[in-house]
């Protein structure tokens, strides 16, 4: 690890091209190389973002960690180290800076280590949907890849069509009338292709207002508690027999819920143990 205290100023480039950072007094900027993981700490001083400490840390988005947020924190930990100020709590930025000078007011991050994020859409998905998650995401260097509720797919056949490359829905509007046994092979088809997957995150979305009503959220939550389970149990299984376990990561998935507001509570629940919920607004066009 490194770190480096700096007390040479300049305008931030952020604080020209972004509008909405002008009131931020502080910014936390994380640079996530192939190899090493780089925090910077800028202050407001006089009008001028100045550069007040830095720290560095291996990137841990390879195995054994597999989870880049650890080399962030640890960078992080250096700049604590050095200004007596506290940015993380429980895993999480502290944000906005809090009065006694903890925390930060706007925390960015950078990412060019291994490939894109990959993000799971799951729950009411049809091709409108797809497109705002697309366009939602377009900043990002991610890749989605859509996981239409099974329920949901049964109840939108023959208006539910192929939602583009990355989605796996695009030959369930052919095949007959969806029987029982039918929904059964294609829950146990979106299982195994989470399993092959391993999504980085998962998003879940529906506002419970089709013909299906809440059924796709619930099926989104239990197919992500299975085939998370699924997966702990093969990595648990792989460490046993001393073989290190590259492709596989034990760990909580995180997951963001953009559907009925009523329902977030009973989604929490349903998830708890299996993955962290964050709330955000729901997509719209």
């Amino acid at each position: 690890m490194n770190a480096q205290p700096y007390t040479q100023g300049g305008r931030s480039p952020a604080s020209s091209s972004n509008p909405n950072l002008s009131a931020a007094n502080s910014l936390l900027v994380a640079d996530c190389g192939t190899v090493f993981t780089k925090v910077s700490l800028f202050g407001l001083v006089e009008g001028q973002y100045r550069l007040m400490a830095r720290g560095e840390a291996p990137t841990t988005v390879a195995p054994p960690h597999e989870d880049i947020t650890r080399g962030i924190i640890q960078a992080i930990n250096i700049i604590e180290f050095i200004t007596g100020r506290h940015f993380v709590s429980e895993g999480r930025i502290i944000s906005p800076e809090q009065p006694i000078g903890d925390g930060v007011d706007v925390f960015i991050a950078t990412i060019s280590a291994g490939g894109p994020m990959r993000l799971a859409v799951l729950g009411a998905v049809d091709g409108t949907m797809e497109g705002l998650v697309s366009q939602a995401v377009s900043g990002l260097y991610a890749e989605t890849h859509s996981l239409p509720s099974p329920s949901f797919i049964a109840t939108s056949v023959p208006n539910l069509v192929s939602v583009g490359a990355g989605s796996t829905s695009a030959s369930t509007g052919a095949g007959g009338p969806w029987t029982p046994e039918r929904i059964a092979l294609e829950w146990e088809r979106q299982i195994e292709h989470i399993r092959e997957l391993q999504p980085h995150a998962a998003l879940i979305v529906g506002m419970a207002e089709g013909s299906a009503g809440p059924t796709p959220l619930q099926e989104a939550c239990q197919l992500l508690v299975s085939a998370t389970k699924e997966l702990n149990e093969q990595h648990a299984a792989s460490v046993s027999a001393g073989v290190a376990p590259h492709d596989v990561a034990s760990r909580q998935i995180a997951v963001l819920y953009a559907g009925a507001a009523q329902y977030v509570e009973a989604v929490r629940r349903m998830l708890q143990g299996t993955a962290e919920v964050t709330r955000i607004d729901s997509l719209t066009s």
